[in-house]
């Protein structure tokens, strides 16, 4: 009995000790535990897994929110900006670089200078850092009333453009536009905690259950809860918590050049992905 007691006592703290989830593996493990639910749910474990599933659709609510600032969602309104700033700046540099001493070619390098002295380094700037830029050379040409000797120079379908980029990073970037409620840094880690303590509460309920002399009670929890062994997240030894992280929702943003095709391998945040538990 002791033996036994020991090891029933070892399974179910197994599962009602919290566990590390994948934020990704969030509803696929509470579709797959409603889906292994026993038939004679008790009131209190269907209460239980109800809340879970609850759990995982908050997990999912979060993830969505955050994929509208997520790199891949800026890549492309990003892109436009640096292109049309290359457009303008590629026109003026022609000009500029036109043999003699015509009055256009000297105004295309004096503008290209008062712009870009600093060449083409936006293109290396990331999509909230480019906007930044934009507003402030855009503002430069506001004051200084550089707008109608631009005109005269480029087609003025360049600066709209540039306009139009600014304005559509701005919606990408949150800063204009409707208001939307945008999670915090640790809200997905929070959120892949509260569905872990769901997790371990729905098994702390199907232990309920159990009678150690009975082994088709043990065999009932086992297979209820049975998933949560497919996806649970084991930490490699030597590794601290905020290595293992989820690469698709905390990549960062890597800029490229408009002649490079593909960006270098971007380096991993410090923003827990794998471990909801770590502490800020």
């Amino acid at each position: 009995m002791i033996s036994t007691t020991q090891e029933v006592s070892a399974l179910v703290a197994t599962y009602t000790n919290n566990t590390r989830f994948d934020s990704r593996h969030c509803a696929v493990l509470a579709a797959q535990l409603r889906r292994s639910a026993p038939a004679d749910l008790t009131e209190v474990e269907a209460t239980a897994l109800e809340a879970m599933e609850r759990a995982a659709s908050h997990v999912t609510s979060v993830r969505l929110a955050r994929l509208r600032v997520s790199p891949p969602a800026l890549r492309v309104p990003r892109q436009e900006l640096v292109t049309s700033w290359t457009a303008l700046y590629s026109m003026l540099s022609a000009l500029a670089s036109v043999p003699g001493e015509a009055p256009q070619a000297l105004e295309a390098a004096r503008l290209n200078a008062l712009l870009f002295a600093e060449g083409t380094e936006y293109t290396n700037l990331d999509a909230a850092a480019l906007w930044d830029y934009s507003k402030v050379v855009l503002q430069r040409i506001e004051e200084e009333s550089l707008r109608p000797a631009l005109e005269a120079l480029v087609p003025k379908m360049t600066l709209d453009a540039i306009d139009t980029s600014v304005a559509n990073v701005a919606n990408a970037i949150g800063v204009v536009g409707p208001a939307s409620d945008l999670p915090a840094k640790r809200a997905l880690a929070e959120a892949r905690l509260r569905f872990s303590f769901a997790v371990a509460t729905y098994a702390r309920a199907l232990s309920l259950r159990i009678v150690l002399d009975d082994a088709t009670t043990v065999a009932r929890f086992r297979a209820a809860i049975a998933p949560v062994d497919g996806l649970r997240v084991v930490l490699t030894r030597g590794r601290s918590d905020d290595d293992d992280l989820d690469v698709l929702e905390e990549e960062t943003e890597e800029p490229t050049a408009p002649n490079v095709d593909e960006p270098t391998e971007p380096e991993l945040p410090d923003d827990p992905e794998i471990n909801p538990f770590v502490t800020a």
